[in-house]
């Protein structure tokens, strides 16, 4: 399973359950069309963890879904 910098920005991109808190709120939640952005990727999502892993496992269903 890839997970190079551009397929952790497609995936997060796609991701329903993206969600990235920092000083501008939470966007948690959220349309996939309404992440696009540089900063949106797995790595600025509280769902990734410690061990650099989705823990709601979406990454993997995301990638084989959208043939990423």
């Amino acid at each position: 399973m890839k997970k190079d910098a551009k397929t952790m920005k497609e995936v997060a991109e796609r991701c329903t359950r993206y969600c990235s808190c920092s000083k501008d709120g939470c966007r948690c939640g959220s349309a996939s069309n309404s992440t696009k952005g540089d900063s949106v990727t797995c790595q600025t999502c509280t769902h990734y963890d410690q061990s650099k892993v989705c823990d709601i496992d979406l990454y993997k269903e995301i990638v084989k879904n959208h043939n990423l």
